[in-house]
């Protein structure tokens, strides 16, 4: 009987493994797209006490890797923060702080690109459709979700070398229909693609919701705090600047501010901040013209900037800030931060403004671009802070629209100083600068 026994044992063996499915192999070269549904399950949300762990979608071994995370290495100093309140215990239950939810394509060889998508949170409950297209020798790289594109599309990218090649893709559990295809898919294919399924509205999470209009602002305004002229010499010397920013003014009253070390240090060198006079009451509004001079660059307006312990933020005892950001949003000041302009060489084609809260860098509430990137419109900013409740406006339109609940990003901050951010690539400048309580 063990003559026949062995043999049939082998050939069922055999049977075995042709039943089994083979790994799915694709074909990727220098053009070409890719696109999936994935499903999320919770919601994913960064904060004091996150939600949403690391999730690898697609990925292909040294290739690519498209993944969904909220990354805790974004909020390095709130780790070290949240570590020593924890006793330095690794088995705690509690994620550690972070600042985005991330969803991000990464080309893993070394002159690889990515491109990343920095969301407050992604609803849980629904189907998602990622997009991706490239082509590495003319340097063209998008991505979308839900058909709405992560960066301007058609944005140029350096390139770089994908050789064609047989890949073997790991596919995720919650993802489906994956398709791989050696053309640059063109946006009315991707669209079509994503009304095969109901899937949950993250437009205004992406920069492409609606921009109602701010409404009634001067019936809000109360006292006026402060009018600058910044024609006025000693008016300036009351303005503070931390960085190698440098400022020069006209007879219309309007402030150019740039950097002096453009073309000097690495991408974290050569930006400055320009504090204001004072200190602002909890609730303000702030207005100013804003024309941008340059294409490339970023502004930020800082404000609410007190010590952590509620110290000036000139006080002596707290560090030196020199216009690097990591001083103003991880360092030992609280903060928001909005970024109305960006259009930055280290991040080019950015569809979104950004509102932080700081110290942990959250990135708490985005919007559509304030000022197109390009622009050389004179345009009217508006910053309302309120209640809680803040809001920027661009030319009568609210771009931010957000309530500190003073739990999920730690307790509401109330006075404290204001400023104007620039990164060193940009050139802008500033007129008929206003500071009023509300009422």
């Amino acid at each position: 009987m063990k003559r026949w026994i062995c043999p049939l044992l082998a050939v069922l063996q055999i049977l075995a493994c042709g039943c089994a499915e083979a790994p799915r192999q694709d074909t990727i070269g220098p053009k070409g797209s890719l696109g999936f549904w994935f499903y999320v399950d919770e919601d994913y949300y960064n904060g004091v006490e996150p939600q949403g762990d690391l999730v690898n979608l697609v990925e292909s071994s040294e290739l690519f890797m498209v993944l969904l995370d909220t990354p805790s290495v974004q909020a390095a100093a709130a780790q070290a923060e949240f570590g020593a309140k924890e006793g330095g215990s690794k088995n705690s239950e509690k994620k550690p702080p972070s600042s985005v939810v991330n969803f991000e394509w990464q080309w893993l060889m070394e002159d690889g690109n990515r491109l990343n998508l920095y969301l407050p949170l992604l609803s849980g409950g629904s189907w998602y459709y990622a997009t991706f297209r490239w082509d590495s020798t003319s340097g063209l790289f998008d991505g979308f979700l839900n058909g709405y594109p992560l960066r301007v599309s058609g944005t140029k990218v350096k390139p770089w070398t994908i050789t064609e090649q047989t890949v073997s893709p790991v596919i995720g559990k919650n993802v489906e229909d994956l398709e791989l295809s050696g053309d640059f898919w063109p946006e009315s294919d991707i669209k079509q693609r994503v009304q095969q399924r109901k899937h949950g509205d993250i437009s205004d999470l992406m920069g492409y919701g609606q921009t109602p209009a701010l409404g009634d602002v001067d019936a809000l305004k109360g006292k006026l705090l402060y009018a600058a002229d910044f024609t006025n010499k000693k008016e300036m010397a009351s303005w503070t600047m931390e960085g190698p920013g440098v400022y020069e003014v006209d007879s219309e009253g309007w402030i150019t501010m740039g950097s002096k070390e453009i073309d000097q240090g690495g991408p974290g060198d050569g930006h400055f901040v320009f504090w204001t006079p004072g200190i602002q009451p909890e609730n303000f509004i702030a207005e100013w013209d804003f024309q941008a001079i340059s294409d490339m660059g970023l502004c930020i307006s800082i404000f609410a900037a007190m010590g952590q312990k509620g110290e000036n933020i000139f006080d002596p005892s707290l560090k030196p800030r020199d216009g690097h950001f990591g001083g103003y949003i991880r360092g030992d000041i609280n903060c928001y931060h909005i970024s109305y302009y960006a259009n930055i060489p280290t991040n080019p084609g950015r569809i979104v403004s950004n509102l932080r809260k700081n110290h942990g860098f959250y990135l708490v509430s985005n919007g559509p671009p304030g000022v197109p990137g390009g622009s050389k419109d004179i345009h009217k900013v508006t910053l309302i802070k309120r209640n809680g409740n803040i809001k920027l406006g661009v030319d009568g339109k609210t771009i931010i629209n957000w309530q500190d609940d003073g739990v999920k990003y730690g307790p509401v901050h109330g006075k404290g100083s204001l400023a104007l951010r620039q990164m060193k690539w940009m050139k802008a400048r500033y007129r008929n600068f206003k500071i009023w309580e509300t009422k």
